[in-house]
């Protein structure tokens, strides 16, 4: 239960960075721009690496 409530929680974490990164492209500048990969960035690492652990541990709850 725990395990389940840290994924989830993690998850809306990365969700959350994405949907911050596509709002700040929408109407971004040069300077923005790069924020906004950074943050895509991030979020892809972090989900990445959420997936990754998700898959060793053999539990998909």
């Amino acid at each position: 239960m725990d395990d389940a409530a840290n994924r989830l929680s993690f998850s809306i974490l990365v969700g959350s960075l994405i949907m911050g990164a596509a709002i700040i492209s929408a109407n971004a500048q040069t300077s923005q721009l790069l924020l906004s990969n950074i943050l895509f960035t991030a979020a892809s690492l972090l989900g990445l690496w959420l997936i990754i652990r998700i898959l060793r541990s053999g539990h998909l709850s």
